[in-house]
């Protein structure tokens, strides 16, 4: 049997945009909520799931259950918000992200 390799796409973000950031031990729910909409928008967008095509097919996407783990902060200037798709069953998507500094994962 072959062994799938799921890719992640990659949503890069600037924290000097965000100087609150700076000053935080840990990042508040509400820019980690942010970063993870954010990515997931920009995957979506890279699938062809505009706006356009939702309206037009009538159809939605919605989190359902959400979890966050986080591992770690580091004051850094960019973060790599990675999102993959690892399940899907024709009706519902199994999303993956983190929140990634360099190659160390942060928040998952």
């Amino acid at each position: 049997m072959e062994k799938r390799v799921i890719k992640w796409h990659l949503y890069s973000v600037d924290l000097k945009a965000f100087p609150k950031l700076q000053s935080h031990n840990i990042p508040p729910l509400l820019f980690i909520s942010k970063f993870f909409d954010d990515g997931i928008e920009n995957f979506k967008s890279s699938m062809g799931l505009t706006e356009k095509y939702i309206a037009t097919k009538m159809k939605s996407t919605v989190a359902l259950e959400s979890c966050t783990i986080i591992k770690r902060w580091v004051q850094t200037n960019q973060l790599d918000i990675k999102t993959r798709a690892t399940k899907f069953d024709g009706r519902k998507v199994l999303m993956e992200q983190n929140i990634c500094s360099e190659d160390e994962i942060l928040i998952t």
